[in-house]
Formats: structure tokens, sequence, C-alpha cells
């Protein structure tokens, strides 16, 4: 899809109110959406990725390399994804593993990731290792300032991945970035930041969902995605309900911004990756009034896509998240791996980024890993209690080291 004439200037003037100073107090500062409409006032945010009619078809569930149809959880706001490969085309899966930038010596967030955990690779039946990381277009930060990146650097978020060893089982990442020909099959993925990266760290499954426009580059989309080192038993997104609340940006009316939870099933443990829409930046607070709702329509959405043992991260997009869904998560048995307050963000006092398991795991050890990046890197290792869980993660892991 492109933008026309009009459409254009009015994401101009929406990146020139970017380039503004906003406090950073609120929320994490995220994503400012989609089409542009009519009206260049509520141009800045509008719905890309999925059209209406997108929304409860059946989601295709990717087995081993089978890509048979599965029969995932059907309730409205389920989408169909744009085709989730366990590998690129043509690329074989060993071509993936052990082929990436590796790491080098001369960054102290390589070591903090290097130093990261006691478990052994050669262990089938070690902790499940799962890491969040909103990677903002995959650039790192010039300053504290508000969007204020350096260029985009594969390498740089390579090498900090590389570093860690052993891998994580899972990744989850938010504010990826496609090109608008993601969804047209000739062009294929070659436009998305984030499978250029899996093929760099060796995950060669990869579910990524496109969610809006992008804040960072008016010619792209956000995405979000799930990698993992082992096969996907299923996979499936669904919509979170568009906030009932008024949003502005510094005081001009905004649209609502498109966003999902996605869920994957990997070796009987589904994980969940959250991106809610960022109301701190909009003109609201997850804490008061409207935004308390927002929170429950957003622990709704993680609930219907509740299918047993889970482990649930990403970005939260609310500075204090223990204040806003500990009530929530307990009644579903989900519990924090990091302590509360523990800050995930430069520059500024927040904890947007946050991981929560199910009684089935026990948390062995978590890390912020100090990334130049905007948001930093969260590594957690969890010891899976059921012994039935374990034994179904220990032979995947033998049969696809």
């Amino acid at each position: 899809m492109s933008f026309g004439r009009a459409a254009s200037e009015a994401w101009k003037k929406v990146c020139d109110l970017l380039s503004g100073e906003i406090s950073r107090g609120g929320a994490a500062a995220s994503d400012i959406s989609r089409e542009a409409g009519s009206n260049p006032a509520r141009a800045a945010v509008n719905t890309l990725g999925p059209k209406d009619g997108d929304i409860g078809k059946p989601i295709a569930a990717i087995g081993q390399g089978d890509h048979e149809p599965a029969t995932p959880p059907k309730t409205p706001g389920d989408r169909h994804d744009p085709p989730t490969a366990d590998a690129e085309p043509g690329l074989p899966t060993a071509a993936l593993r052990g082929s990436g930038v590796e790491p080098v010596d001369d960054l102290p967030e390589l070591a903090a990731a290097r130093g990261f955990g006691s478990s052994s690779a050669s262990d089938p039946r070690r902790p499940l290792r799962v890491g969040t990381w909103n990677v903002a277009g995959l650039q790192p930060i010039r300053s504290h300032g508000m969007w204020d990146y350096d260029p985009r650097d594969i390498d740089y978020f390579a090498r900090v991945l590389n570093s860690v060893h052993p891998a994580p089982d899972v990744l989850l990442f938010q504010e990826g970035q496609v090109g608008r020909a993601f969804y047209d099959m000739s062009v294929g993925r070659a436009g998305s930041d984030l499978r250029q990266l899996a093929k760099l760290v060796g995950y060669p499954h990869n579910h990524e969902t496109v969610i809006s426009i992008s804040h960072m580059s008016a010619d792209k989309d956000l995405s979000m995605a799930i990698m993992s080192k082992l096969p996907f038993e299923q996979t499936w997104a669904r919509r979170i309900p568009d906030p009932d609340l008024p949003l502005t940006l510094q005081g001009n009316p905004v649209d609502p911004l498109v966003r999902y939870t996605q869920s994957a099933k990997v070796a009987g443990i589904t994980v969940v990756n959250a991106f809610p829409i960022p109301l701190g930046v909009l003109g609201h607070s997850y804490e008061t009034g409207g935004g308390v709702q927002h929170a429950a329509d957003v622990v709704e959405t993680l609930r219907s896509t509740a299918q047993g043992p889970q482990v649930v991260g990403g970005d939260i997009n609310t500075p204090r998240p223990d204040l806003v869904y500990t009530e929530h998560f307990d009644r579903m048995g989900l519990s924090p791996v990091l302590e509360p307050g523990t800050k995930t963000v430069p520059g500024w006092d927040g904890s947007p980024d946050q991981m929560y398991s199910t009684p089935e795991f026990t948390v062995v050890d978590s890390l912020v890993v100090p990334t130049n990046t905007d948001h930093h890197l969260v590594l957690t290792d969890l010891a899976v209690n059921d012994p039935a869980l374990l034994d179904a993660l220990s032979r995947a892991r033998q049969m696809h080291p």
C-alpha cells in the first residue's frame, strides 16, 4: 500500500509533531499508527495492518514444517497473519544455525549478556530461557531524548543476542519495521527487519504480525514477532480492543493504534507477546479513569488466548505495570519474573518491559541487559516444574539442537 499526496502531507505533519519534545513521564514512547485520513489532525493514527475482513479468519498453525492447518481458538478478534513460516523461503534451516554476527569483547552489554545464568546448552532439561526486547526498528539510541535514534544497526542487536549462551529458546520482539510490500508475496518477506535479524541469530521459526504505521519511518509499518529455536505447534494473534477514550498527541486528536497480542505454542508451552497502546503518550494513564478499563480489556484479550502453561511478556506500555496489572494477573495465575520497579528503560523511571509465568514455572534468574537502546533486553530462566512438560521441552531440544 502507498500514501497519496494528501496522506503524505498529513503524515509529514505528524512527523513534525513527533520531532517536538514530549514528556516521558507516562507510558513508554511507542508507536503512532496507520493510514492517513482526510482530516490531517486525525491522520496521526489510523488503522493499517489487517482490514476489517481479516478479523475472525482462521489462523494457520505451523507444525514441524508440514504447514498443516490446525484448529486455533475461534473467538472474535483472531486474525490470519501474513504467512508464518518455519524458515525463510529458500534458506535451509541448517544455514540459519550458527551463521550470524559473532559477539566481540568491546561492549559492556555483551559481557552482561554472556554472564547471564548458569545453565548448560548441553543439558536438554535446563530451564526455559525467554527474552523480550522492544528494538525500535533495530536502531540504537543517540541520546535519552524522545525517539532520538542512531541509524539502523542490525549487527549491534545480533551481537547482543549472540552473546547470550545458551541462546534463549524463545524471543519476543516489539517495534520491528516492515516495508509496505510486506503483504505482497511477489516481494516476500525481504522487507522485514526482524526476519533479517532472525537469520543472523539463528531462529528458524518466526511468527510476525504487522500492527500500525511506524513513528520512525513514514514509509514503513511496525510489527511484533515471536522467534523460536523450536518448532511452533500453533500460532495465532488476537486484536486488543480500541480504548474508549479521546486520544490526543500534543493536543491534536488522533485515532486509536491497532494493537495485538501474539501467541505461539512451543513444546506444549504457550508463549504470548503483548504490546498494548501507549496511553501515556496519548493523553491518558493506565492507572486512572478510562485507562483502567482499557487495562481490563488488555487482560481480557490475554485471558482469551490462555492455553495451559504460559509465559507472557512484551512491552506492556505502562511505567508501573505492578500497579496496573497485579490484581488481574494474580487471578490468571501469572507471576512476574522481575521485581516491582525494576528499571527496563534508560533515561527515565519506568518498567514497561515485563514477563510473567504460570505456576508450572519457577524463576531461576532474570536479567535486564543494559543495551544502548530505548528499551533494554530482558532475559529470564524459568525452571519447568511439571515433569511431563519438562520431558516435552527436553525432547524438542534434542530433536532440534
